[in-house]
C-alpha cells in the first residue's frame, strides 16, 4: 500500500491517507471557482484559492499542498496589494490564512536617510472619538489609526514617537505619531506584521517635508 501511495517515508499510520488526500486536492486545485493562477507573493508566482469573507477588504487564501507563504508577505491580487495577517497553524495539509487589502503606501526615511515606502493596512482606531480635544488654550486633533505593515529591518525602525504622514491630502497632509508599536502579537519567530497605533500630531513646517511626505525630514548624509 505504501508503495502505491509513494509513502515509503511515512512513519505514522495517517501519513499515507494524508498523502492521498493532498494528491486528490492538488489534482482538483485549479478546478475551484476561486482559483487564482497569477497571484504573486512578494513577486513570486503562486497558484492560490482566494475565498470571500463577510468583509470586502479581507479574503481567506490557501495554496497548493507542499507550497507555503509567510506572515507579513505582500500579495498582488485583484489589481491591488494585500497583506498576509494570519496563518492557520495547522499546515500539514496545506497552508491557509487571512489577507487584508492594503489601502495606503507608508513613506518614511530609513536609518541611512533613504526614503522607502511599504503597502500597509490603515484602519480607524477612533471608533468613539469625536476627533478633537479641547481645553481653554488649545484645540487639537485626537484621531487615531491602527496600521498593519510588513515587519522587516526597515519597518522595525518605526518605534515610539516616530512621526509619519498618514493622509491623502497633498496640500496639508496630517502627521501622526507612533504611540504604541507592537512587533510581537502578529509575528512568528520574528517574521510577520508590525502593528502600530498612531495618534494625530501637529504639522511642523520647519521640519516636515510636505512635498516628499516625510515628517522630520533630514538630508541624507554625504559619504566621502
Amino acid at each position: 500500500f505504501r508503495k502505491i501511495q509513494n509513502a515509503y517515508n511515512s512513519d505514522i499510520k495517517k501519513n499515507p491517507t494524508l498523502y492521498s488526500l493532498k494528491r486528490e486536492f492538488n489534482e482538483r486545485f485549479d478546478k475551484s471557482p476561486d482559483h487564482e493562477q497569477f497571484t504573486l507573493f512578494d513577486g513570486v508566482l503562486k497558484e492560490s484559492i482566494v475565498i470571500a469573507t463577510n468583509k470586502d477588504t479581507e479574503k481567506k487564501i490557501k495554496v497548493r499542498p507542499d507550497d507555503t507563504f509567510q506572515l507579513g508577505q505582500i500579495v498582488d491580487c485583484f489589481n491591488g496589494k494585500w497583506l498576509i495577517t494570519s496563518i492557520d497553524p495547522k499546515t500539514d495539509f496545506c497552508t491557509s490564512g487571512l489577507m487584508m487589502e492594503c489601502n495606503y503606501n507608508l513613506p518614511f526615511q530609513n536609518s541611512i536617510g533613504k526614503i522607502v515606502s511599504y503597502p500597509c493596512v490603515v484602519s480607524n482606531a477612533s471608533q468613539y472619538n469625536s476627533g478633537i480635544d479641547e481645553n481653554k488654550t488649545l484645540t487639537i486633533g485626537s484621531n487615531q489609526f491602527m496600521i498593519y505593515v510588513p515587519l522587516n529591518e526597515e519597518t522595525m525602525q518605526l518605534t515610539y514617537d516616530r512621526r509619519l504622514f498618514i493622509s491623502n491630502n497633498t496640500i496639508k497632509p496630517v502627521p501622526y505619531k507612533i504611540t504604541r508599536p507592537d512587533d510581537v502579537s502578529k509575528t512568528n519567530n520574528g517574521v510577520g506584521v508590525l502593528c502600530l497605533i498612531m495618534s494625530q500630531d501637529q504639522l511642523n513646517i520647519a521640519e516636515d517635508n510636505v512635498e516628499l511626505r516625510i515628517c522630520n525630514y533630514y538630508e541624507k548624509p554625504i559619504v566621502p
